[in-house]
């Protein structure tokens, strides 16, 4: 029994391209993978706030400093979506 088991990863390796005795772990490069995309996740969606809280406080301070209307807040929400869509398109280009 344990000569089939042995002759059974013996296979496996061959199909997976493994040499010399089994790879570290079954699921390890998967798992690497999956949270490098977990990272690179939350960092798009985290810039994509960032952006938009960013532009969000700077109109708000120019409008409470320039005693205007919601303009530059207005103005400042659109330039910061702007900006963070740009870094999450940069992030994943």
């Amino acid at each position: 029994m344990p000569g089939d088991l042995d002759d059974f990863q013996a296979k496996i390796d061959a199909a997976r391209g493994v040499q010399g005795g089994s790879p570290s772990g079954p699921f390890d490069d998967t798992q690497t993978r999956d949270t490098q995309n977990k990272a690179q996740g939350l960092r798009a969606g985290a810039e994509l706030v960032g952006g938009v809280l960013g532009g969000v406080l700077f109109g708000w301070a120019l409008d409470t400093w320039a005693g205007t209307a919601p303009g530059f807040f207005l103005g400042g929400l659109a330039l910061g979506f702007a900006a963070g869509l740009y870094n999450v398109w940069r992030l994943t280009k």
